[in-house]
């Protein structure tokens, strides 16, 4: 049996997965295709150093504040700062969400790059450390550069709202959700980026 297979012979809930019905994704505005089913992949813990905000879920604040939070470090081009360190892994940036309180609905979200190691770092910097999980992993569907947002909107709803629901998966407590942004989205057209979601 494929590690696939068996991840969902051990976390199946007893009965066969329900079947997709196509009309509920109308809701949804993607572009381009319905994201269906994800990757399921491993990945080993790694460092991350960046810029942090703390927002929260209730009454969709946190769909206003993290457009907002990219709008500004674009806007004053905080990128070049960050990808000047020292020990950063690659050109990719994350968007990462952890710290969640099951009081208040509040997070933490980092924008930030992964770095080999926090030595040398400028002060002004917030670091973490994501722990190794499951991930599923979701590729939005292509679209313009200045749709790219709206699409990432759409897949975290679809995420949320039918493919939790409908899978044998569950939150992986005491993991972090992530956006993995790399040259792909640069593209005018053809613009993709991927939420990594650990699972158990």
């Amino acid at each position: 049996m494929s590690v696939v297979g068996e991840r969902y012979r051990i976390h199946a809930n007893g009965h066969p997965p329900r079947p997709i019905k196509l009309t509920r994704f109308k809701k949804y505005k993607f572009m381009g295709g319905i994201v269906m089913e994800p990757k399921i992949m491993e990945r080993p813990a790694f460092k991350v150093a960046g810029y942090a905000l703390r927002t929260t879920s209730e009454n969709g604040q946190n769909v206003r504040d993290i457009p907002k939070f990219w709008e500004e470090y674009l806007r004053l081009e905080k990128g070049k700062h960050l990808h000047s360190q020292p020990n950063v892994v690659s050109d990719a940036e994350y968007g990462i969400c952890f710290d969640m309180s099951m009081e208040t609905n509040s997070f933490n979200y980092y924008i930030g790059v992964e770095v080999s190691d926090f030595s040398g770092l400028d002060p002004q910097f917030q670091t973490t450390e994501i722990p190794a999980a499951t991930y599923a992993v979701f590729t939005t569907p292509p679209t313009e550069r200045s749709k790219l947002s709206d699409q990432i909107q759409s897949t975290w709803a679809y995420i949320y709202n039918e493919w939790f629901p409908n899978s044998a998966y569950e939150f992986a407590q005491g993991c972090a959700d992530f956006e993995l942004y790399d040259e792909r989205c640069l593209r005018d057209t053809g613009c993709v980026m991927e939420i990594w979601i650990p699972i158990g």
